[in-house]
């Protein structure tokens, strides 16, 4: 996720592993965010939350490995931090409670949510304005001395 917008959304089976998420940074994030904003050969700054995942030994030999991207220091459990958190949100939000509650209802909700907010039919750049509240967001959990806010 970027101020100009979501990126790419990746459907998963089951419970994502270290290897799947190592291939969609290869294959999705990197030729993404390589296409649409920021030319080689520029850093890619990523944060990430404290799962398992985005700390297996394979994913952090990967990003030693790759020094284009750049792993930015964040909280563990810090949703407050997080927008796409936010973004999660407003997909639920839109949920039809009127439809079927199966996976396959659920991934094209959740695809049609995504692709919207990525061509912003419809739907004001929520994206720009998450990003745009990060100062606020910092500012918020400083005054807090860490604990909860209000995002």
């Amino acid at each position: 996720m970027a101020a100009c917008g979501p990126g790419e959304l990746v459907v998963i089976d089951e419970r994502l592993n270290s290897l799947q998420y190592i291939e969609i940074l290869e294959q999705i994030m990197i030729p993404s965010v390589r296409a649409l904003l920021i030319p080689e050969p520029n850093p890619i700054y990523i944060a990430m939350d404290d799962s398992t995942v985005h700390n297996a030994a394979i994913v952090t030999d990967w990003f030693q490995r790759h020094l284009e991207v750049i792993r930015i220091q964040w909280p563990a459990r810090s949703p407050d931090l997080m927008p796409i958190e936010n973004l999660w949100s407003q997909m639920v939000k839109k949920w039809d409670s009127n439809s079927a509650k199966t996976k396959v209802n659920l991934v094209a909700h959740a695809m049609n949510i995504w692709e919207a907010m990525r061509l912003k039919r419809g739907v004001e750049n929520i994206c720009e304005t998450l990003v745009r509240s990060m100062s606020r967001r910092l500012n918020s959990v400083i005054e807090c001395n860490g604990s909860y806010t209000k995002y």
